[in-house]
C-alpha cells in the first residue's frame, strides 16, 4: 500500500525520474563512504608514522624562520 502512495505524483510523491536519480546518487554516495571506510582501517606502517610526526614538527619549528623575513619581528609571533 505505501508504495503506491509514495509513487503517486498526485499525492504529493517524487517524480520517477527525479527519485530514480536520488536513489543512484545516494547509492554512489554509499559505494564512496564504504571504500573510505576500508582506506581508514587500513594500518599504517610505524616508520610511516613515525616520518610524518617528525616532518611536521620540523615543519612547525620552521615556520617562524620562514614567516620572518615576510612579517618581521612584530607579526611573527602572533601568527605562530
Amino acid at each position: 500500500i505505501n508504495s503506491h502512495i509514495f509513487a503517486d505524483p498526485t499525492k504529493g510523491a517524487l517524480h520517477p525520474v527525479v527519485s530514480t536519480e536520488i536513489d543512484r546518487s545516494l547509492s554512489l554516495f554509499h559505494h564512496t563512504l564504504g571504500r573510505s571506510e576500508r582506506i581508514l582501517r587500513t594500518p599504517i606502517y610505524t616508520p610511516y608514522t613515525k616520518f610524518t610526526s617528525r616532518f611536521l614538527y620540523f615543519w612547525c619549528s620552521a615556520l617562524p624562520l620562514a614567516m620572518y623575513p615576510l612579517l618581521g619581528p612584530i607579526g611573527t609571533t602572533p601568527v605562530t
